[in-house]
């Protein structure tokens, strides 16, 4: 953390941490709620020799990072441009029964109190971002384009459980309100919501509602109710263990209820209050394993474990600003932020055993650094004041007061901090747009050697940050001037690559039929550790790629970087290679010809045989000698074939010939031809994909992976 610059959020405010401020993604992504707005950290590949810097001084062996070069900062979804939304809905509701409480709901500013990161989908790779408001509503976010800015709304609460409601056509008027009873009126507002992944995948959205009831849907359009559960009580924060299996309810008077779920979501038994009320003020509850739960209030950090729950009295009574945990030799670390300022660490074992341990040295140094350069900032400020008619009631040291507004650690290892430093008693105004906090981005494993990492969580950018900053002092140097710097550097980013990653030449792939093309597709790819380390070798290649054309400034520095930059696309070209026929392999080793029924489906599966070796392609019989297929979009109509003793080269994995002599781009993952202007590409634009408007009817076509 001493060795890492932080980043600068303008014009922004963030928000309690009783709110939880601080959100990551298991994609890495950080989202910081600041009350009308969120700040989304979206990681990027870096250039490799911008994003660090050499040690201050001569012979230091200290490395800067620039944590802005890992990634890219943008403020999203601002209520203030969202109109269209209409988040003050529930103005449009009469209470026809007259017992709905005495509250200012139709002149409050929508503001947003909670949000969280759902699990990644295994579709596509991707996470959703749930927001909920003071008014009662949850809205699901998805990033629809490579824009790290662009997130649409993908589901509403309100619309959804109001359709579930079939609410009838003689209880809308003709201004435009709904009528409906206070319990319906409570039954659609939400308090709390959580997001939750099955075993097989699915995703699940938890939902508290204002009610007292929790339901559970499914994560897709319309919300499907899946089950409902009953907490008697106003519920303002929820939990969810890892594997679904029970579920924490905070209520309003700082009491915890759980409840134990079944394969299928419905209650295997009573709510249990597993904490009593108590006036301390609960602030985080988290499962971090199946049967442990952690709470912690004003005063104390609490285990819950196997229906006993230990207490751990806590450093310092100010009010917790993050808790999050990493997996330990030890069992558990436990990261706790304070808004004071303070820092702490705890172990937990497995047993559920508690103990605080001493600040570590990291964060000391950086609280020491952090002041000390506020000071600087006042000095400087006051020397540039036109006038000294105030100077003599100035103090020459203003002291500096750290505000940590939240923290949460990242699945690659990272651990974020957003803070701020405000001048100690003074009494301190800021407008909002002179208003900015800063964030701060450090390996955990700086501030706990203990830790494990789970290193196959997350995008391959993500897991490429986490090595990044765990190995960010034996980096190489950026180069000097000259060509005998460009090649040094070269071949220290060679060695540096051979002692992180893969060699793509030892991984080899095998396929071994499931009972399903989705279990084939999710063990022998999505999930198979082989691809995610050639995923990950691929996607640092284009980092190398992207640094060696930015280094090649001149014709005699192109002598050096040419070489090496050619010899690294002719790996990537391999990977994708790789890549590819262990994907084709997979769908392929299920897939029978005979079995397939559209012309869709025929296309790809022929187009996949034509893609590897003679000896793969004699194993299959009964292909027919041509397969013809038609796509249309609203400017054009073509046709394309393919053939057995078609003549194939590399190109035609890239584009596809039509019969009117016309060649398209394929789609990377299917080789259908691309003819809508509605695709996709990857976030390093180097594959392209196909989408289509409607899914089609059937799960089980092989041409669904078209619509994917």
């Amino acid at each position: 953390m001493s060795l890492a610059k932080s980043i600068v959020v303008g014009r922004a405010i963030a928000e309690s941490g009783l709110l939880d401020p601080v959100q990551c993604s298991d994609n890495s992504q950080v989202a910081i709620n600041n009350s009308d707005h969120l700040t989304v950290l979206e990681p990027k590949l870096p250039l490799l020799h911008n994003w660090i810097s050499n040690g201050a001084s001569a012979g230091s062996k200290k490395s800067t990072i620039d944590p802005n070069d890992l990634y890219d900062v943008r403020g999203v979804f601002n209520i203030a441009d969202l109109e269209s939304l209409g988040l003050q809905i529930f103005s449009k509701l009469l209470i026809e029964d007259g017992e709905d409480r005495f509250s200012f709901g139709r002149i409050a500013e929508p503001l947003i109190i909670s949000h969280a990161w759902s699990p990644v989908d295994d579709s596509t790779r991707d996470c959703f971002l749930g927001v909920l408001f003071n008014t009662g509503e949850v809205l699901v976010l998805k990033r629809t384009t490579q824009d790290s800015g662009q997130y649409d709304v993908v589901i509403r609460s309100f619309t959804s459980l109001l359709d579930n409601m079939n609410i009838p056509q003689n209880r809308l008027t003709s201004e435009g309100d709904i009528i409906v009873t206070n319990a319906e009126h409570l039954e659609l507002k939400i308090t709390s919501f959580t997001f939750g992944k099955a075993s097989n995948g699915a995703l699940y959205i938890l939902l508290a509602h204002e009610s007292g009831s929790v339901s559970i849907h499914s994560l897709s359009r319309g919300l499907p109710e899946v089950s409902r559960l009953q907490a008697g009580g106003t519920i303002v924060k929820s939990a969810w263990s890892q594997d679904l299996s029970t579920t924490a309810l905070l209520m309003s008077d700082n009491s915890v209820h759980t409840i134990s779920l079944d394969d299928s979501m419905q209650p295997k038994s009573d709510t249990q209050n597993v904490k009593s009320a108590s006036r301390f003020l609960v602030s985080h509850l988290k499962f971090i394993s199946t049967d442990t739960l952690i709470v912690t209030d004003s005063k104390a950090l609490h285990v819950i474990k196997g229906g006993s729950i230990r207490e751990t009295k806590l450093p310092y009574r100010s009010t917790i600003s993050g808790v999050s945990f990493a997996k330990s030799s030890a069992g558990f670390t436990a990261f706790l932020s304070f808004e004071c300022g303070h820092f702490s660490m705890l172990t937990i074992t497995e047993e559920g055993e508690c103990t605080l341990r001493p600040s570590p040295q990291t964060w000391t140094n950086f609280v020491n650094r952090t002041l000390l350069q506020f000071q600087y900032a006042c000095l400087k400020e006051q020397n540039k004041a036109p006038s000294n008619v105030f100077k003599p009631f100035l103090n020459d040291k203003v002291d500096g007061n750290l505000m940590i507004h939240g923290s949460h650690h990242s699945s690659n290892g990272d651990l974020v901090f957003a803070y701020n430093v405000v001048p100690k008693n003074v009494i301190h105004h800021e407008i909002r747009s002179k208003a900015e906090f800063k964030v701060a981005v450090v390996s955990a494993l700086e501030l706990d050697p203990q830790i494990t990492i789970d290193q196959t969580l997350g995008t391959s950018i993500s897991q490429i940050h986490g090595i990044l900053l765990r190995d960010y002092q034996s980096f190489p140097t950026p180069p000097s001037n000259g060509k005998e710097g460009i090649t040094e550097f070269i071949r220290a980013i060679q060695e540096w690559k051979m002692h992180n990653f893969v060699d793509f030449g030892e991984v080899n792939l095998n396929v071994s039929p499931h009972e399903s093309l989705n279990k084939t597709l999710s063990e022998e790819f999505l999930h198979n550790n082989s691809i995610r380390d050639l995923q990950k070798l691929f996607t640092f290649n284009s980092a190398y790629i992207a640094t060696l054309e930015a280094l090649e400034s001149n014709e005699e520095l192109g002598t050096v970087t040419a070489p090496a930059k050619e010899k690294v696309i002719d790996e990537q070209e391999m990977i994708k290679t790789k890549l590819a026929t262990q994907l084709r392999q997979a769908v392929l080793s299920l897939v029978k010809f005979r079995d397939l029924i559209t012309e869709a489906d025929k296309f790809l599966y022929l187009s996949f045989v034509k893609t590897l070796p003679i000896d793969y392609q004699s194993q299959f019989s009964n292909l027919p000698a041509e397969v013809k297929w038609t796509e249309s979009t609203d400017l054009v109509t073509e046709t394309f074939r393919v053939a057995i003793n078609q003549k194939y080269d590399k190109s035609f994995e890239r584009f596809a010939l039509s019969d009117s002599s016309h060649s398209w781009r394929r789609c990377d993952l299917t080789l259908f031809p691309i003819l809508s202007l509605n695709n996709k590409a990857d976030e390093s634009n180097t594959f392209v994909y196909s989408i289509a408007e409607h899914e089609p009817d059937d799960p089980t076509q092989l041409s669904r992976l078209h619509w994917k």
